[in-house]
């Protein structure tokens, strides 16, 4: 067979044939590949951002306001709850001392009023008040008379300034807002009371073999030096009803100071030149209480607390008789009348 001309034309242009086709397949196919990687490449960005934000400091940084969320919602719950309950429980705690310091003195007073046999079965009021002695009240004032003792009715202001104590300490725990006592008002006052039931306790020891303690005389002073600490410290916003029960408890023991200093002048036995001598006894309690009287600008409280117990000395002393001659007796009508005269003067405002 012979190769002629045509032929190997019509074989180069076999050949171009196949090559433009295989060329045309190898473009098409690289087109495809590179439209794959542009997508994945497209994904690829979004897939990392991801996983990057599950793991790492984005994931640290979810997880700490998570926790800071958490915490705000607790902080809130524990406020609310501090609020509410936490802070009145607190306060209510505070005043229990002052309560059971008032309770316990007026257990004490009722077991040195009316002095009673054990029971045979002890009671808890039996053996708190156990410590009482065997004279009463009544018979302590007969044991140890004197001319500026009062009148039975004059004593019935324990039972008031009692009262006011409950009422205020009540109030200061139970009140909305903020407490009525602070805290040095509440531990004056449970301090005052530890000394007044104190001063029961000895006085109710007193007999006639043992005589008069020494303890009646220095123990009762600390009550009205206590009890007029919120007085003298008169804090801005004191409340007048506060300031009643301070006033009335810390006058009134301050006149019941000079008895005991009187009633150990005549009976103690301790102090010399006065022992039995009733006159000067009642004369040294005069000097101290008109000073008390004559002090300028005091309260009205302590205006009718004095007068109170200068009446009462002064019934007192006319109901036992015999008192045209008596000194004493003179002397309690002048500061008597002079205690009156003051309950109605203008001196300016009170201090204290």
């Amino acid at each position: 067979m012979r190769w002629s001309p045509n032929s190997s034309q019509l074989f180069v242009a076999a050949i171009l044939v196949v090559s433009s086709k295989f060329v045309e397949g190898f473009t098409t196919v690289r087109s495809v590949h590179s439209f794959s990687a542009q997508k994945h490449n497209a994904v690829l960005p979004v897939k990392l951002s991801t996983r990057t934000r599950n793991s790492g400091p984005f994931k640290h940084s979810s997880l700490s306001m998570t926790a800071a969320s958490s915490s705000s919602k607790v902080d809130s719950v524990l406020n609310c709850l501090d609020k509410v309950v936490l802070n009145r429980v607190v306060r209510i705690c505070h005043h229990i001392p002052a309560v059971a310091s008032l309770g316990y003195f007026g257990l004490i007073s009722m077991a040195s009023m009316m002095k009673t046999s054990p029971p045979m079965v002890p009671t808890l009021s039996s053996v708190l008040s156990r410590p009482v002695g065997p004279t009463t009240n009544a018979a302590f004032a007969a044991l140890f008379p004197t001319f500026v003792t009062p009148a039975s009715f004059v004593f019935l202001i324990w039972p008031f300034i009692s009262a006011l104590q409950l009422v205020v300490i009540a109030y200061s725990a139970l009140k909305p807002g903020d407490a009525t006592m602070d805290q040095s008002d509440l531990t004056a006052l449970s301090m005052a009371n530890v000394a007044s039931t104190m001063w029961l306790v000895i006085s109710s020891t007193a007999t006639v073999e043992t005589g008069l303690p020494l303890g009646s005389f220095l123990a009762l002073p600390l009550v009205p030096y206590l009890a007029g600490y919120p007085v003298r410290k008169s804090r801005t916003g004191q409340s007048a009803f506060l300031r009643l029960v301070f006033l009335v408890y810390s006058s009134f023991t301050t006149l019941a100071s000079f008895l005991a200093f009187a009633v150990e002048l005549q009976h103690g036995g301790r102090i010399p030149f006065f022992g039995g001598k009733p006159e000067l006894c009642a004369a040294a309690f005069l000097a101290l209480t008109s000073y008390v009287v004559f002090l300028p600008k005091r309260t009205p409280v302590k205006k009718c607390v004095n007068l109170l117990a200068l009446s009462g000395i002064l019934v007192r002393r006319i109901t036992n008789g015999a008192v045209l001659q008596s000194p004493s007796f003179w002397g309690t009508v002048a500061v008597t009348f002079w205690a009156f005269m003051k309950l109605f003067s203008s001196e300016g405002k009170s201090e204290n």
